[in-house]
């Protein structure tokens, strides 16, 4: 089974945040006061609890260095976008490619994955309830994978990409993570920013000292583990591919992401 490592991540923080996309010509509209439905929250996390005007849907079209290119769809509440739905009995998921339905590949909590082929021209995600379409988007290209070369200087590793134009690069959280003698695995991350709306890097290039990390040096990594690793996630938001939304109920997202390891020893 393939992992969506950190498009998972950044797939539930744009959801959050309100970031996205690419140059969509129809207005996202977002949750705002204007677009509320005004009826009571039923509670829970089905989707058939729901009248289908409480819900927002998301696309997140995403291309990866490890997990590869797909589409993952995620139904929301209108007043809480952290609120993930399960998907159920009355709602249905359509992806097409080319005018052709794409099986559902995978199910990641309240995410649904969709692999993507390669060599296509359009792509269309259609929500609907008891068969009727309540809100569809669709993209004209595939966003970029970015390549990640790596180089470590004894103090932390540097982490290189060639930027693109009209891409916002950022979700970049660097990682280290470690095993002892007993083969007891430990994890570190690092936050740039809180607000990761604010999670923006410029130049193509960012630098993670081990420092960051509980002021490790190297040395103190050996003496206390058998092996340590660094990674870093990044994510760019493509603003160059033609995104439309159908109105406020749909955002299409369209990003590439790239996912690189360096083993310190």
């Amino acid at each position: 089974m393939k992992t969506l490592s950190g498009v998972v991540l950044a797939s539930l923080f744009l959801i959050g945040c309100g970031g996205g996309g690419g140059g969509s010509t129809e207005s996202n509209g977002g949750s705002g006061s204007g677009n509320l439905s005004g009826l009571p929250d039923p509670g829970g996390t089905s989707s058939a609890d729901y009248d289908p005007r409480q819900l927002r849907a998301q696309a997140t079209f995403s291309n990866n260095t490890v997990s590869g290119s797909s589409i993952v769809f995620s139904l929301s509440y209108e007043k809480d976008a952290t609120r993930l739905m399960s998907v159920d009995v009355l709602d249905e998921i359509e992806v097409l490619v080319d005018g052709t339905s794409i099986a559902l590949s995978n199910i990641y909590g309240s995410l649904y994955s969709y692999e993507m082929p390669e060599y296509a021209s359009s792509y269309e995600v259609i929500w609907k309830r008891d068969g009727e379409v309540i809100a569809s988007t669709s993209f004209d290209g595939e966003p970029s994978q970015i390549p990640l070369t790596t180089t470590y200087d004894g103090s932390g590793t540097w982490f290189n990409w060639t930027e693109l134009s009209n891409t916002t690069y950022r979700f970049v959280i660097p990682a280290l993570s470690c095993r002892d003698q007993l083969g007891n695995d430990e994890y570190f991350t690092h936050w740039e920013n809180e607000d990761l709306s604010k999670n923006v890097v410029t130049g193509g290039s960012y630098y993670v000292p081990l420092s960051i990390f509980n002021d490790f040096t190297e040395a103190e990594l050996r003496a206390n583990y058998e092996t340590c690793y660094t990674t870093l996630d990044i994510v760019g938001e493509h603003h160059d591919i033609n995104i439309q939304d159908s109105g406020y109920q749909m955002r299409g997202i369209a990003m590439g992401a790239g996912v690189s390891m360096y083993t310190i020893f």
